[in-house]
């Protein structure tokens, strides 16, 4: 993620993360926020305790969504979404369709 604007963004943070839309009530998701400074760029990982590409490639996990929120300087919040949806084609090969939403005031 690039901040194009002339403002930091601040607390920058994943809120929630969904495979197949439903929430994972696991427990296995952490999260660190951060501030992105005008021009910054961020980059999001997300470590599983399982094989993604394997329930990827079998179909078991068609899609994964992530909703981040943000803030600005006058504390209102901000939340935007990215979605990954896979399409197994073949062994070892994946079309991936990303999706990213446009922030929107909470």
């Amino acid at each position: 993620m690039k901040n194009d604007g002339e403002k930091t963004i601040y607390n920058f943070n994943c809120i929630d993360i969904k495979i197949n839309g439903r929430n994972i009530e696991e427990g296995i998701w952490i999260y660190q926020s951060c501030d992105i400074k005008p021009g910054e760029i961020v980059r999001c990982v997300c470590a599983t305790k399982f094989d993604l590409l394997k329930k990827i490639s079998s179909g078991e996990i068609e899609s994964l969504s992530f909703i981040y929120q943000m803030k600005n300087v006058l504390g209102e919040c901000f939340n935007m979404a990215a979605e990954l949806h896979f399409i197994p084609i073949e062994e070892n090969h994946i079309n991936v369709f990303d999706q990213i939403s446009p922030v929107f005031k909470e």
